[in-house]
């Protein structure tokens, strides 16, 4: 028999039989897994790891993720996203959907992702920050604790949007997670918000980290305080205007601490709040352009300067606390052209400028005149860069 298939072979020419080789090579490589029978799957679930239906549906979400991942044109990569998206979600959440297989999609999902995600910027061709955005949407509507590796890894993305996603999944499943998955999360998420540079992005960390169960709330807050400081820091050193997402924060704190009978953490948080609130106006004040980069820092203030309000009468147990008029807000919004003055001379009024003590250098508060801020002496004529990560 042997002799018959090499004589058969020998009528092929060298080149035919090359090509025939190559072809059923190519052949075999290009055949690509075939997507699951979805109908039958969701009243079969997908448990069992290494049962023939999960590991056939892993092998495609495979293909899928690493196309969404490897993808160059941004439109393609978004169509591909957006089917995959309204197919597995729409799968997810149908009623005829078992407990098993909601469990099982979520797995395999995160667990493709999760191996085939590099978001090194280092890398020689880091992922399409579009299509791990789209791939971490799936994992955060999912709200499964398996989906946890994924969101932390992607807190490392060189780019902004995939971090966003991922701290909006990490918020929809962390009272699924123990004391001991919270806290190495929290640290994790601390190392992020420190240095982060998008004020959406930023906003959506401190989210995550806002908890309401009261003992995990608590814990919580000399973390924030901790990222706090050291971005008002970067803000004063490298005067940068303070991110918007950073007043969400304190308006957060001054309502916890109200709470709290702890006069050091209410003086800290209040101390903190009118630091915010002076590096705001700082950048406001100094920079004699106009534009659109104003419209974050104004809603700033008039966030913070409130909770400042609220927290100084609540240290105070007065809520007729005499408090500086017009207020930094009223020289914002009725100030006109001479608001940038007004409003540096309503801050005097609250925080205290040299040889002239403010509203919150007495009794009860007794912070130091002008918050001790060490700021780096500001140009002639400047514009306050945007807000950077601290460093």
């Amino acid at each position: 028999m042997k002799w018959m298939v090499n004589e058969r072979l020998a009528y092929l020419c060298p080149s035919s039989l090359a090509l025939l080789l190559l072809l059923g090579a190519s052949a075999v490589a290009q055949e690509a897994p075939k997507e699951p029978n979805w109908t039958e799957m969701l009243k079969k679930g997908l448990a069992g790891k290494e049962s023939l239906d999960r590991r056939a549906a892993q092998q495609w979400l495979d293909t899928q993720v690493q196309q969404l991942l490897t993808g160059e044109d941004p439109k393609t990569v978004q169509a591909l996203g957006s089917s995959l998206y309204t197919k597995l979600t729409g799968h997810y959440q149908s009623k005829d959907a078992s407990r098993e297989f909601r469990t099982g999609l979520a797995e395999i999902v995160a667990e493709s992702f999760t191996r085939q995600y590099k978001p090194s910027a280092d890398s020689a061709k880091p992922p399409h920050p579009l299509g791990a955005a789209m791939v971490l949407m799936m994992l955060r509507d999912f709200k499964q604790p398996s989906c946890l590796p994924g969101f932390k890894a992607a807190l490392a993305d060189p780019t902004p949007g995939p971090r966003l996603v991922a701290a909006e999944g990490i918020a929809g499943i962390r009272e699924q997670l123990n004391d001991q998955e919270w806290a190495a999360l929290v640290a994790e998420l601390q190392k992020t918000a420190v240095k982060e540079t998008s004020s959406v992005t930023l906003s959506r960390i401190y989210r995550a980290l806002m908890v309401e169960t009261a003992n995990r709330a608590d814990a919580v807050i000399p973390v924030l305080n901790g990222i706090l400081d050291s971005r008002l820091a970067s803000y004063e050193k490298e005067l940068k205007r303070p991110a918007e997402a950073d007043g969400e924060l304190v308006a957060w704190l001054a309502r916890r601490v109200e709470k709290m009978n702890n006069p050091a953490v209410r003086t800290g948080t209040l101390s903190r709040a009118a630091r915010l609130l002076a590096d705001s106006v700082d950048a406001l004040a100094n920079d004699p352009s106009d534009g659109e980069w104003q419209e974050p820092l104004e809603r700033l203030i008039i966030t913070v300067e409130p909770a400042v309000e609220s927290l100084a009468k609540t240290i105070a147990s007065n809520p007729n606390t005499a408090l500086p008029k017009p207020s930094i807000r009223d020289a914002l919004t009725t100030g006109g052209k001479a608001r940038r003055k007004l409003m540096t001379d309503a801050l005097g009024a609250l925080i205290g400028t040299t040889g002239k003590p403010g509203a919150l250098n007495q009794n009860p508060f007794n912070l130091p005149v002008g918050l001790d801020i060490q700021r780096t002496p500001r140009p002639a004529t400047t514009s306050a860069p945007a807000s950077g990560p601290a460093k």
